[in-house]
């Protein structure tokens, strides 16, 4: 056969194809030259079934092939269009993996609970702030080298869904010198697409790095640059071709198959190196689990996040206290080409590039753990950081810059949560004191009402920016406002669900839930719902009247939220259906020790992650 004989081992991409493949690590030369879909090396995929399937995968990469030669980018996006819901279409809230690639999942999800249970841990609370490291640049340690170890003889990497084929051959984590037509356009995708609907509140000025600080992360982030290539991928079949038959749509998640692969050894790499981690090497295994993570979101918010955000605290555990070092991190140097000081005006386009990064996972991170915490009926895993974190004029943490949510409204939730699992740990153990919930209780309602008192005593309107918005980013930041009131009225609701039980109709609890219902009628931009589905869901789930349920439909509808959507929405529509039916029918959910939302997920067979 032209080109050399064709090994049993290559990617099935090649074996598709009937061409050799050099069998490269993560994707093959043979593809990433073609600028196709490497369909990796794992399981032998369901559409490697001899018959219609794998003649419509053939036709796939043939057209690939074409686009490809002629240097076809995606077409332009529709801006946050709603997504049509067709008998084809495949929802991403089923999280269609294919099974080698789930095992995968599974396995990366044990390495990072090894590693979380391991001690010994370089950067461990106590010993981070005061480490000489920390005066030279914030680096205990040499950063990993991942180039390096594929070559290093000592190192054992792995080849394929398991671990347990013998002695296997390392992982190449080496990024291609140039971007190929297709992985630049699912890049570019992410970058200019993706990552604001993640984020629709984010926009940061140039001042304060825009967004070259993502670029340059995942660029020296190999593991985490698949995995956004492998979400760009998934979230371009979701929103740009909703109607695709669902053999594509399956085949967009095959890359999936290379991150996971590059993840877990990332993981595992990095829970071998406890006495040479460095900052960095921290903030990239941060990264890469959230946007594991944020897949996760991406596809409906259901499956192992609690597995990987566990997995995460050991990790955060060192970063708080790089955090609330009062060491500061060290100004950027200027170019020597550049006559501009770090001290110029705000126009400067010089920022502490490890700072942006530290501060924006960081509060990604706090912002899930606190949010999440409803689902899973336990208090945050950073409950005990949160005023030094969030708290005071200048807070390490701004939420408000990130999720439109100001700190103290994520505090208030924080106290409610951990009130709610002493009360809960309390009741069983049959000591819980009425007296002392009240006292709590009394104590945290006051402070939310005085934080809302000065919010609204403080409240501006939305400010402009002179700069245009880039056309594809819709400017809900100027919305802010909005968000952090839905949170905050939401976050009384849920003080008094925690001190009084799920009754709707406490007078305190129906004029809370009146008053955020008629706040959601109010919102500026129909796509602010997807910035507020903890509010909303909170709220929404003890509204009583069926008109008001018709409401909440129709705002969630209206926000572009369907079957077949990515995010989070249409779960949060299925747990709210589930509330009103139960209630329709007189049938509360039974207690099952997470709290009344955890209890309902629990019924539904899920824990959905809040944010």
């Amino acid at each position: 056969m032209a080109g050399g004989s064709r090994s049993r081992l290559g990617c099935w991409t090649c074996r598709l194809r009937r061409k050799k493949c050099d069998e490269l690590r993560p994707v093959c030369a043979t593809c990433e030259g073609l600028g196709i879909a490497c369909h990796g090396y794992g399981l032998r995929p369901e559409w490697m079934d001899g018959g219609e399937k794998e003649k419509a995968a053939t036709a796939e990469t043939r057209r690939q092939i074409k686009n490809a030669a002629r240097r076809e980018p995606p077409p332009a996006p529709a801006r946050d269009r709603p997504d049509r819901s067709n008998s084809n279409a495949l929802s991403p809230h089923h999280f269609p993996i294919p099974d080698d690639n789930a095992q995968l999942e599974e396995e990366f999800a044990n390495v990072v609970l090894r590693e979380h249970s391991q001690a010994g841990v370089t950067l461990t609370p106590g010993n981070t702030p005061t480490g000489p490291a920390l005066k030279t640049g914030f680096r205990p340690g040499p950063a990993i080298s991942f180039a390096t170890l594929s070559r290093n003889e000592n190192f054992n990497g792995f080849e394929g869904a398991t671990t347990s084929l013998g002695t296997p051959r390392p992982v190449d984590y080496s990024l291609p010198q140039a971007l190929k037509g297709r992985e630049a356009s699912l890049l570019m995708y992410y970058l200019d697409y993706v990552f604001p609907i993640q984020f629709r509140m984010y926009n940061p000025t140039a001042a304060e790095g825009g967004r070259g600080w993502l670029l340059s992360l995942l660029l020296r982030t190999p593991p985490m640059y698949h995995m956004t290539l492998a979400m760009s991928a998934h979230c371009y079949e979701m929103i740009e071709v909703p109607n695709g038959a669902k053999e594509r749509k399956q085949a967009s998640l095959a890359q999936l198959g290379s991150a996971l692969q590059n993840l877990q050894q990332y993981i595992r790499v990095y829970s071998q190196q406890k006495d040479t981690r460095s900052l960095e090497d921290s903030m990239k295994v941060l990264g890469c689990i959230l946007q594991m993570i944020a897949f996760i979101g991406f596809a409906g918010g259901v499956e192992n996040w609690q597995i990987h955000m566990k997995g995460a605290t050991d990790v955060v555990s060192g970063l708080v206290n790089v955090l609330i070092s009062p060491i500061p991190f060290p100004e950027p140097d200027p170019s020597p080409q550049s006559s501009i000081s770090p001290h110029d005006s705000e126009g400067s386009l010089l920022f502490n590039e490890d700072e942006v990064l530290l501060k924006f996972l960081m509060a990604v991170f706090t912002w899930i753990d606190i949010a999440s915490a409803v689902s899973l009926g336990s208090s945050p895993f950073l409950a005990e950081h949160h005023e030094r974190l969030l708290g005071g004029d200048d807070p390490p943490l701004r939420l408000d810059k990130i999720g439109g949510i100001q700190n103290w409204a994520l505090i208030s939730i924080g106290k409610i949560a951990s009130l709610d699992s002493w009360k809960r740990t309390s009741q069983s153990n049959g000591t819980l004191s009425i007296i002392e919930l009240a006292k709590r209780a009394t104590l945290l309602e006051s402070e939310l009402e005085q934080a809302f008192d000065k919010f609204t005593k403080d409240r501006k309107h939305p400010i402009i920016r002179d700069r245009p918005a880039l056309p594809y980013l819709t400017p809900l930041s100027e919305h802010a406002d909005y968000v952090t009131e839905l949170y905050g009225r939401a976050a009384l609701t849920y003080l008094h669900v925690v001190v009084s039980g799920p009754c709707p109709e406490l007078p305190e609890i129906r004029e809370n839930v009146c008053k955020t219902m008629e706040l959601l009628k109010r919102l500026p931009n129909p796509l602010l719902p997807r910035s507020a589905f903890w509010p909303i869901l909170i709220t929404a789930s003890l509204a009583l009247e069926e008109d008001e349920h018709t409401m909440i439909r129709n705002m969630i509808s209206g926000a572009g939220v369907s079957e077949t959507s990515v995010g989070l929405g249409w779960n949060v529509l299925k747990f709210l259906e589930e509330c009103w039916k139960r209630r329709r029918l007189n049938n509360p959910v039974p207690s099952l020790g997470d709290g009344y939302w955890g209890d309902v997920m629990t019924s539904l067979h899920f824990k959905l992650m809040l944010m």
